[in-house]
């Protein structure tokens, strides 16, 4: 029984020394003591140490980790420092790199509330290099976002937030390697340009943290012997990374039609001439396009609407305000069932009063917005489409516009014409694309509204109002 416990104890004892894991960490180029976990049959169990427990066994300059030399203060700009690299459990035989990850501690002055669980979280590393095997004087010649996986923070108490740990997903790039599979056993190179960290209120900040990590030795227990000491070592050079004023501008076709995109969106940038100075050109330049979703925008041409909407600019007035002579909304819905008679919205401002006769109105109003373009679109198939009477769908324009649908749908039909002469487009392009299939009838009705020609309207400097009696449905 004796000789089982001892044999036990010491098949212990050997597995601890066989798997003790130890890294090595940064901290402004100088090297942490090492530190040691005890390996489990979880893999990466690295993930779930804290943060200031890792910093916590760290020396710089030979005495140990201060928080007090890391403080938060304020900033015109938000700030993040990628003060740590761990190169976690990285060995000399391939079947011994099961946990092998790479580790970022990131120190956060401004005490930004940071979206742990966001996808936008990323790293921009290297992932080619002008010659191969990877050396110290190796160039980068491509980079590539990695996800960072949230590990840690300080969760509370004077200095919550003040460093986050995050674990580098690794992923199998476009040349067919990982990160793993790309560094070699005499020295890991890994080069960082930036990273991109969410806030919680949605924002997105990219900081410029760049840093070229090269890794060489091993940590006792994962060389080729086995037995031999900790020669692990690390060097850091720093990344020169410049952050560029970008200016939007923008292209438009000059020509509308139906289902097209007619506006090119893109930025412009400069880069100081001292960097062509110091390095003789730029090694890349990597940009990314952002779509992010809005409250809703009101965009209007009609000079009305905009001086009837400006004094209600961030008021509240409720589902609905008689006092405001507006409605916004888009896809509008009528709904009959158990629960009565009801309009539904996409999204609305001062919704329409629900009343068979409002309801009908922005209906058949949704319906001419989104058949005026074709010619053979008159009242009457309105009527059908609407499933009600000429006499009923005209009393209901009557009550609320004091206007005829049939002079509504012409005068809204003129009002889409002046906006595309106003775009530069031909006369006969604006009469067609408004379901004007005869010139002649659209240069008429075109004047009878407007009080000139197309031509005319189209050459002058000062756009006119196409008119009003349609504003309280704001188009």
């Amino acid at each position: 029984m004796q000789k089982k416990v001892r044999e036990k104890a010491m098949r212990i004892a050997a597995l601890f020394a066989l798997f003790v894991l130890c890294f090595g960490m940064l901290w402004g180029g100088r090297l942490f003591a090492p530190l040691a976990y005890a390996e489990s049959n979880r893999p990466l169990e690295f993930d779930e140490t804290n943060v200031l427990d890792d910093l916590a066994g760290a020396t710089v300059d030979g005495k140990p980790f201060n928080l007090l030399n890391y403080p938060f203060y304020p900033s015109a700009e938000p700030e993040m420092h990628i003060v740590g690299v761990i190169e976690y459990c990285y060995s000399y035989f391939a079947n011994a790199n099961g946990n092998y990850g790479l580790y970022l501690y990131v120190y956060n002055p401004n005490g930004q509330d940071i979206d742990t669980d966001s996808t936008a979280n990323t790293a921009l590393m290297a992932t080619a290099y002008d010659t191969y095997p990877i050396t110290q004087e190796s160039k980068p010649t491509a980079y590539e976002k990695f996800a960072l996986k949230f590990c840690s923070t300080i969760e509370s108490g004077a200095y919550k937030h003040l460093f986050y740990k995050f674990r580098v997903v690794d992923h199998e790039s476009a040349d067919g390697k990982t990160i793993r599979d790309r560094v070699n056993s005499n020295g890991r190179r890994y080069d960082i340009s930036g990273i991109e960290l969410q806030n919680t209120d949605g924002t997105i900040h990219d900081y410029g943290v760049g840093g070229s990590y090269l890794f060489s030795g091993y940590t006792k227990g994962y060389g080729i012997d086995e037995n031999a000491e900790s020669d692990l070592t690390c060097k850091v050079n720093e990344l020169e990374t410049v952050e560029l004023q970008t200016t939007s501008t923008f292209y438009r076709t000059g020509e509308y039609k139906t289902n097209y995109q007619h506006d090119l969106t893109s930025v412009y940038f400069a880069v100081p001439d001292r960097f062509f100075d110091d390095y003789g050109g730029l090694q890349k330049v990597k940009a990314d396009w952002h779509e992010y979703v809005t409250t809703p925008i009101a965009i209007t041409s009609n000079t009305e609407v905009y001086n009837e909407l400006s004094p209600w600019i961030g008021k509240s007035i409720g589902k609905f305000n008689n006092d405001v002579p507006l409605s916004l909304y888009t896809g509008y819905q009528e709904v009959s069932g158990s629960n009565g008679h009801y309009a539904t919205y996409d999204w609305v401002y001062n919704a329409l009063p629900d009343s068979p006769a409002s309801s009908l109105l922005a209906n058949a109003v949704f319906l001419i917005r989104s058949n005026f373009h074709h010619e053979y679109f008159h009242t009457e198939q309105l009527c059908q489409m609407l499933g009600v009477s000429r006499s009923t769908l005209y009393r209901a324009f009557q009550s609320e516009l004091n206007i005829s649908p049939g002079e509504f749908l012409s005068n809204f039909r003129i009002h889409q014409a002046c906006r595309l002469l106003e775009l530069g487009n031909s006369v006969k392009t604006a009469a067609v694309s408004c379901g004007f299939s005869d010139a002649f009838y659209f240069s008429r009705a075109f004047h009878r509204r407007m009080g000139v020609s197309p031509s005319d309207y189209r050459r002058q400097p000062q756009k006119q109002d196409a008119g009003s009696e349609y504003s309280r449905l704001v188009f």
